[in-house]
């Protein structure tokens, strides 16, 4: 069987779609004891309020939190965080440390107060993301932050029932690749690695039922950029 997200084209800024273009590099990042794939596209242009020159050559975790009009309060934002733990396998506490406060405002700025009420959540690190693009802001909840621009963040499970034969993960033109990748192997040598996206990012409708649903489904159902083996490796390498 083949597992892959049922995932919203809707939500990535078309904007950005050429950033995976190019070569294609597999990052895997442990964020306290889970480790996490950074998905190669990069949803945000690289903005000031989003580059620490001290860090950017690294991918850090953080939390995304978009923010209309009045700042909201400490028990405001802490809610909004147990919803996250609630809902999410992805998100966790280890993703607050840095946190960024998206908004359309683009002459927006934190106050000091406002940068407390963050910095009482936890958060050491805050950065600010000026999106003003209309219909273009990015679904709250865990990114990383790499070279300044935000990238979405894939949980790594292990296949230890060796129940898929490949993990697969969306492309820049809207279609699957199986995902390149181990974060277990010593634990489990011979398991696959299965990455599975943030529920956070997406939200179902009467449009889109099945937004957020993580689907398995046998190889004879043709994928976009995968080859189609019917449990058949002769048959894959002819394809």
């Amino acid at each position: 069987m083949i597992l892959f997200p049922v995932l919203l084209a809707a939500i990535i800024p078309v904007c950005y779609r050429q950033a995976m273009a190019g070569k294609v590099v597999t990052t895997v990042v442990r964020v306290g004891d889970i480790s996490y794939y950074m998905h190669p596209l990069a949803l945000s242009n690289a903005q000031r309020g989003l580059l620490a020159f001290d860090r950017d050559t690294l991918a850090e975790a953080c939390t995304m939190l978009t923010i209309y009009g009045q700042f909201p309060t400490t028990s405001e934002l802490q809610t909004i965080l147990d919803d996250f733990e609630t809902k999410d396998d992805v998100w966790t506490r280890d993703f607050i440390g840095t946190i960024v406060i998206q908004t359309p405002e683009i002459d927006r700025k934190l106050t000091e107060d406002e940068m407390n009420i963050v910095r009482s959540l936890g958060a050491s690190d805050i950065r600010l993301f000026l999106n003003g693009v209309p219909g273009a802001q990015l679904p709250q909840g865990p990114y990383f932050l790499h070279y300044g621009q935000l990238h979405q963040a894939y949980r790594l499970y292990p296949d230890t029932a060796d129940a898929f034969i490949v993990s697969t993960i969306l492309d820049h033109l809207d279609g699957f690749r199986s995902l390149d990748a181990s974060a277990y192997g010593e634990q489990f040598p011979s398991a696959l690695t299965v990455a599975v996206p943030s529920r956070l990012y997406y939200t179902k409708s009467s449009e889109k039922p099945y937004a957020g649903l993580r689907i398995a489904i046998k190889d004879i159902i043709d994928l976009k950029g995968l080859k189609t083996g019917a449990s058949s490796r002769a048959l894959g390498m002819a394809n």
